[in-house]
């Protein structure tokens, strides 16, 4: 496992520290991780939104796939 040193506004650093006085992590490092694994789910929420909405806009190929497939040939 690789590790990373980043430099955090003091505001982020507090909310880190009142977070861990919580008792709801075993460390920052662990906190971290979940929050990364939160900011990866919102992206992909984030582009399942932005396909939905493509194909609500009609955006998408429909129709018969043998009978597309002949057309791009």
């Amino acid at each position: 496992m690789a590790n990373l040193t980043v430099s955090l506004t003091p505001e982020l650093e507090q909310f880190i520290d009142e977070q861990m006085a919580l008792g709801e992590f075993e460390s920052k490092g662990q906190l971290v991780k979940k929050a990364l694994k939160k900011f990866e789910e919102d992206l992909i929420i984030d582009e399942l939104l932005r396909i939905s909405a493509e194909i609500d806009d009609g955006a998408y190929l429909k129709g018969d796939l043998d009978e597309l497939a002949q057309k791009i040939k």
